[in-house]
């Protein structure tokens, strides 16, 4: 009983990081690039506090 509980467990966490990454290059980084005429997101580098939040990654590159 103890070997059939460890091949269980293995197999779920196996396919759960599959699809974790495949839903990440969904979205396509154009997007991300040029959004809309109005609203530049990946323009403003030269802002210092920038930098700092997208290194850190606890806010949204859009500035919340």
């Amino acid at each position: 009983t103890a070997s059939m509980q460890i091949i269980a467990p293995v197999t779920a966490p196996a396919p759960s990081p599959v699809p974790v990454p495949v839903a990440a290059p969904a979205p396509l980084p154009v997007t991300s690039i040029e959004p809309e005429p109005g609203m530049p997101i990946a323009i403003p580098t030269p802002r210092p506090a920038y930098d700092s939040v997208m290194l850190r990654g606890s806010m949204p590159a859009n500035g919340g």
